[in-house]
């Protein structure tokens, strides 16, 4: 017997948004991380489409967050600003700790019935019709595996293909600690071939550049950053720097993705759902494209789970006429 129905390595939105869902489902399902929750280098907007999808596990009355009022774009001297309608109802756009979200979902997960290891996984291999999965306290084998474990994905690089550096955008720039904001910035810059954002967190703003990999580096993108910062922010304090890479999949690189196979699935970043565009960017891990085999993955996991629980509740409603037939015989019963 595996130990687990399913493993889901990586407790980031995409990990603990699937592990909820499964465990609610009826799944037992096993997360593996021993980084989560943390702040994570990127702007952490939710649009409202996606904060309604996760009120079912987590609310925004219960996140640390800014709901935003007006989004500014910038382009060369030219400048634009939309009012965002949140005041008369839901928020169109919030920014929230990536620390705070990250955990309340993550305890969802944990309070739907998963259960969450923080142990690093170092390597996944088939076994039988499962995974058998080494992890640095000890194997652990499961039925099911999802790999949401971000662009570097180890379930990724073991088991589908790795992304390739055209497949890649650097993201990198600075928290500007002590200064907030009620908008947001969108600033694009054609040398880089990318986009600048500032975004406001509670107590500070996130400010980021992000250019595919293959086009620029992070030196070229961090001068971009603090030059609108020293333009925006005169009297910004300390910065504290950041760096992560996304993926940022060409047209011809998402028809050729297959990101599910026999008992297997990636998501989030690890499948390449995020779009580096302010389209795609917020609502990606929690409600991906699905591909019609991982709709039949998702399917055969709860169908498991289903035929699990009545097969028990079969086994304890079919116990008491045998026992009572035993009794009525003479013969000794026992109980538990």
């Amino acid at each position: 017997m595996p130990d687990t129905d399913v493993a889901v390595i990586g407790a980031g939105p995409a990990g603990a948004w699937a592990a909820w869902r499964l465990a609610r489902g009826g799944a037992k399902v096993t997360i593996l991380d021993p980084s989560h929750p943390r702040e994570k280098p990127c702007g952490g907007g939710l649009t409202g489409r996606a904060a309604a999808l996760v009120q079912p596990a987590v609310t925004l009355a219960a996140l640390p967050h800014v709901s935003v009022g007006v989004a500014r774009f910038e382009y060369e001297a030219r400048r634009a600003a939309v009012a965002l309608p949140w005041r008369s109802g839901p928020p169109a756009l919030v920014i929230a700790s990536r620390r705070e979200l990250d955990g309340a979902l993550l305890a969802a997960a944990c309070q739907a019935g998963a259960t969450h290891l923080g142990r690093r996984v170092r390597d996944v291999r088939r076994s039988g019709d499962g995974w058998a999965l080494v992890t640095n306290e000890g194997p652990i084998t499961s039925r099911w595996l999802i790999g949401a474990d971000g662009p570097t994905s180890l379930v990724r690089r073991r088991i589908a293909t790795p992304f390739a550096r055209t497949d890649l955008s650097i993201a990198t720039g600075y928290f500007v600690r002590g200064v907030s904001s009620p908008d947001i910035t969108i600033a694009f810059d054609d040398p880089t071939a990318g986009y600048l954002w500032s975004f406001p967190r509670p107590d500070h703003l996130a400010v980021g550049v992000c250019a595919q990999a293959d086009r620029s580096t992070a030196s070229a993108l961090l001068n971009v950053a603090r030059e609108w910062i020293a333009r925006a922010i005169p009297d910004a304090p300390p910065l504290d720097r950041y760096a992560w890479p996304i993926p940022s999949l060409t047209e011809a690189a998402l028809e050729r993705e297959r990101p599910a196979g026999p008992g297997w699935m990636l998501t989030g970043d690890a499948a390449g759902w995020l779009i580096p565009s302010l389209a795609k960017a917020f609502t990606s891990p929690f409600a991906p494209p699905i591909w019609p085999p991982t709709a039949c993955f998702l399917n055969a996991i709860r169908q498991r789970a289903t035929k699990r629980r009545s097969a028990t509740t079969s086994t304890s409603s079919s116990a008491a006429p045998r026992s009572s037939r035993r009794a009525s015989s003479g013969r000794r019963s026992s109980r538990c």
